[in-house]
């Protein structure tokens, strides 16, 4: 069995349906080969490889892995060797808090929606907060955000290839990449580990080299420290814009080379509060004191979550016809009708014992 096999029992669609995932790349409903090519094509202009040197000093310290057709082709005695690779360019990251990895393409998330290890996060980070928070079902839900990246974190080239191996969405795209052989050029991404509050990580929108909107990433949860309310006469959410539309226009506009894409960014801080203390401070301070990073683009379009935005409604906004927002959730609302059934279980409040 080749790697491609092993990356997981889920075999790539092109017909009707598709994969619910909402991040590029999406294949579903292309018909013909050219199609295909031309969203792989979209998919590659914004892959890390190809931005990373540009915006080092913004991002994450990262390393990069050839993954050669002949590995990914090989049978399951060839792992071994990736692994090695892998450990040998995890280094310090290993030993300094860990390391997410991840194909040029996209991350394993998918692989950690589930299971032994999303739970025993979430048991740890609800314990932690208290609990106020097993009766509260956004405080469930957040948990449970928070508990789905920390399963991401690993330490070594086996723990770092059983999630890209559990993948679906690295199962389509290497299978998406082995298609078109002669573009072959399919790498493991490995990168440091930085702790980020998910109420700290934001959706944008670039559309004409104009950041045109902004979004709280993970836009299902409400997230008391970004609504709506005056902290030192400044008000969070106009305070989180301008900070991020500053740093894009002085650090990123001029570097990429795309008029339209979307872009991920993040506050370095494992605290909402502290964060948002940090960001209304008297005179507040430079991107680097913020912690203010770049985590990644995706091609802009339909194929990418929109966060709290929708691509038809909201096009005037997200094309750059229409001001600049920046959209949160300003409270809480019933999410268990949207998330995948083991989720809604964990997120329901349970009914109090008699």
């Amino acid at each position: 069995m080749d790697l491609a096999q092993q990356f997981g029992s889920v075999k790539l669609k092109k017909a009707a349906g598709g994969t619910h995932d909402r991040s590029a790349p999406v294949v579903a409903g292309y018909g013909e080969a050219s199609s295909v090519e031309k969203c792989k094509d979209e998919v590659h202009a914004v892959n890390i490889e190809n931005w990373y040197s540009l915006l080092k000093e913004h991002t994450f310290a990262t390393e990069f892995l050839d993954l050669s057709m002949d590995e990914a082709r090989s049978d399951a005695l060839a792992l071994a060797d990736l692994e090695r690779k892998i450990d040998g360019l995890m280094g310090a990251f290993a030993r300094d808090g860990g390391a997410f990895v991840r194909l040029s393409t996209r991350s394993p998330k998918d692989a950690v929606i589930s299971g032994g290890r999303l739970l025993h996060e979430w048991q740890v980070e609800l314990a932690r907060q208290g609990p106020e928070a097993e009766r509260d079902e956004n405080a469930r839900l957040v948990a449970l955000i928070k508990a789905s990246t920390a399963a991401l974190k690993v330490r070594s080239g086996r723990e770092a290839l059983a999630l890209v191996k559990a993948s679906e969405r690295s199962n389509e795209d290497l299978l998406l990449a082995l298609e078109f052989p002669h573009q072959w050029d399919m790498k493991i991404i490995i990168r440091q580990w930085v702790e980020m509050h998910p109420a700290m990580e934001f959706r944008g929108f670039v559309c004409g080299k104009k950041l045109t909107a902004l979004s709280q990433y993970f836009h299902m949860a409400f997230f008391p420290a970004l609504a709506a309310h005056k902290a030192n006469t400044i008000i969070v959410q106009d305070e989180i814009a301008r900070r991020i539309q500053a740093f894009f226009a002085r650090h990123i506009a001029d570097l990429i080379p795309l008029d339209n894409y979307v872009i991920d960014f993040g506050i370095a801080s494992a605290d909402d509060k502290e964060a948002v203390t940090a960001l209304v401070a008297e005179g507040g301070g430079n991107d680097h004191d913020l912690g203010l990073l770049v985590i990644e683009l995706n091609p802009f379009g339909a194929g990418a979550d929109p966060g709290l935005f929708g691509w038809r409604q909201d096009r005037a906004v997200l094309e750059g016809d229409a001001p600049f927002e920046f959209r949160v959730r300003e409270a809480p609302f019933d999410v268990k009708p949207f998330v995948i059934c083991q989720w809604r279980e964990l997120i329901a409040v349970p009914a109090p014992q008699e």
